[in-house]
């Protein structure tokens, strides 16, 4: 399968599994709610050092949160940092994370 029909159908079925948790009845924030994704291939490698297939980076990007993420109009926002420091010279950046999660 090539690369475009894997996104394609990972797109489908984000959209179908978001249609379809809005459709449920809230019962208070006791809930447990799951989700079950499906992939084309086994999953290799969960460890984004020894990842080297299209699946393995699939499913890393689909559980992890990077230090900034894309919002509206493809504008950075925060992520996982809470603040960022360069220093002076430009060679040193600081991130501090967020507690919790």
């Amino acid at each position: 399968m090539n690369k475009g029909k894997t996104l394609m159908t990972g797109a489908v079925i984000f959209m179908c599994g978001s249609m379809l948790a809005a459709c449920g009845k809230s019962q208070g924030a006791s809930v447990k709610q799951n989700l079950n994704w499906m992939t084309s291939a086994e999953i290799i490698t969960m460890d984004p050092s020894k990842a080297t297939d299209t699946t393995s980076f699939q499913q890393i990007e689909n559980t992890t949160e990077g230090l900034y993420q894309l919002g509206k109009d493809s504008k950075p926002v925060k992520g996982l940092v809470k603040k960022m420091t360069v220093s002076k010279d430009g060679l040193t950046w600081t991130f501090d994370l967020k507690k919790g999660d």
